[in-house]
């Protein structure tokens, strides 16, 4: 697995990504037009590219999980429903799966993003705000939805970022709240006891608008945050709540800060938590 600052300011700015443990560069999911596409890129080089969808929405959200060779994407249709996708390893594509809650579609607000992770190898959790702006979670196994219990009580920021990871069973949700502050709910894997929201020491952002964020585990599980605003800021904030300005994404192209020294260890934090989020 290569790695590199540009690699992450690609992923940041595609709508998801995945770093494959097993594979030079990074996977991007993007659009053109109702095109859906994923592309295997090292550096400026487009190694592959994959048709996922012709049918998505413009400007869909996306959650694309992916943990050693299984592959897994969420997006929306033209009426705000989910639609689910699996990569065929045998047939090299990606291939539709019919997917109900209740045997209804999944319908969700037209502002939402989506996340989620792989649960298990055939079923995965994925993350969303509902029509009424409540952030929800389903658990999806052969094409059907299983409500999970509302994280919180209030609705959270709509169309703001969210960040899923299931790890050493633990389930966490990272989100913006209402005051753009971001948020870490938990809940231990098959538990009843509910969701605990942690707000995260130094990760909030007065009137700066967010356009994504992404989570790094150290081996150690000390948590760290990157986030880009929409002003094309990069912000590190590390488990201790200390935030580090590490350069701007202009054009596409990453322009390091002269503090953003040194980060290789903080990329692979994040390449580990994007790339395996799944631990057996």
């Amino acid at each position: 697995m290569d790695f590199d600052l540009q690699g992450l300011a690609n992923a940041l700015s595609a709508k998801a990504y995945a770093f494959p443990h097993n594979e030079t560069g990074v996977h991007l999911v993007d659009q053109s037009d109702n095109e859906l596409y994923e592309e295997h890129r090292a550096g400026s080089h487009n190694l592959n590219q994959w048709l996922i969808s012709f049918d998505a929405r413009e400007s869909t959200p996306v959650a694309y999980l992916w943990d050693k060779n299984i592959r897994y994407l969420y997006c929306l249709d033209q009426d705000n429903a989910l639609q689910h996708y699996q990569y065929s390893q045998t047939d090299q594509d990606w291939i539709s799966i019919r997917l109900s809650g209740d045997n209804k579609p999944v319908v969700v607000h037209g502002n939402t993003r989506l996340s989620g992770c792989i649960a298990s190898p055939d079923s995965q959790i994925v993350f969303f705000q509902d029509p009424s702006g409540q952030l929800r979670g389903a658990r999806v196994q052969s094409g059907r939805a299983e409500p999970l219990s509302t994280p919180i009580s209030e609705p959270s920021k709509l169309g703001t970022p969210h960040f899923a990871v299931l790890r050493e069973d633990l389930l966490r949700l990272w989100y913006l709240a209402a005051d753009n502050q971001v948020h870490c709910l938990t809940q231990a894997r098959g538990s009843d006891d509910g969701w605990r929201d942690h707000p995260v020491p130094g990760a909030a952002f007065g009137s700066d608008k967010i356009d994504n964020f992404t989570i790094g585990i150290d081996e150690n599980g000390s948590v760290q945050i990157i986030v880009l605003s929409s002003e094309g800021k990069v912000i590190r904030v590390d488990h201790q709540g200390q935030r580090t300005a590490l350069g701007t994404i202009v054009d596409g192209m990453f322009r390091p800060a002269s503090s953003a020294e040194n980060l290789a260890q903080f990329v692979a934090d994040v390449c580990r938590a994007a790339g395996k989020v799944l631990k057996k």
